[in-house]
């Protein structure tokens, strides 16, 4: 009951307004960069982010920033979960918390953690999280989880996937594919077999013209 009663409190004194995650993939080795954007108010000197814990992913916490001052991290131990501390200067103001961490992974699959925090979201809008992940060229990733629709691009050198959704997601599930996609997909298979069918009927109403004409 004390536990939900300070997170009430905690809830009640800011919200947040928006998270974005950038994700640099080199080889089993992740660069990531949390930005959680905040309103907060003066009486709040610290709060809490929190990631879970998975098999086969480690995390190595690098910093916190407050725009571009160092904030001071503590690592508070708890099962099942990476938890920290976010501790900022008397006189500053809250407004955006940039944290940066590296994920080294083993295996195809795997699970990169994302943080959160007990904070309440400021809004349901589908840009209040974004996220973006870019990888050399010569990788391939699939987003097993979140099952939404991602928006790629690249370069000659590397290639990058975003996509939006209105609430911040405590993790991703990624799955390297060995070498470029190949193959053809299904819808692409299913869109091909309806062309031919009916390319197929044409013809044949165009070599039977005649006897469809006179019966």
């Amino acid at each position: 009951m004390l536990m939900l009663l300070g997170v009430s409190q905690l809830c009640a004194q800011g919200e947040l307004t928006a998270v974005s995650v950038e994700v640099d993939i080199a080889d089993s080795m992740l660069q990531v960069r949390q930005a959680f954007s905040l309103s907060l108010a003066d009486s709040v000197t610290s709060f809490d982010i929190k990631a879970l814990q998975f098999e086969g992913t480690s995390l190595d916490f690098l910093t916190a920033s407050l725009e571009g001052d160092d904030l001071v991290l503590e690592d508070i131990p708890e099962q099942g979960m990476n938890r920290l501390r976010v501790n900022k200067a008397e006189g500053e103001t809250w407004s955006r918390v940039v944290c940066t961490y590296e994920a080294k992974v083993r295996g195809k699959q795997f699970y990169l953690p994302l943080f959160f925090t007990n904070f309440s979201a400021a809004s349901s809008q589908n840009d209040f999280f974004s996220i973006q992940i870019r990888m050399p060229k010569t990788q391939n990733y699939t987003v097993l989880f979140p099952t939404v629709k991602w928006e790629e691009s690249g370069s000659q050198a590397d290639k990058v996937m975003r996509f939006e959704v209105p609430a911040l997601p405590a993790f991703l599930r990624l799955k390297q594919q060995d070498g470029e996609k190949a193959g053809i997909a299904l819808n692409d298979a299913v869109d091909i077999g309806a062309a031919f069918l009916f390319l197929g009927i044409g013809l044949l109403i165009w070599v039977n013209r005649k006897r469809l004409s006179y019966g």
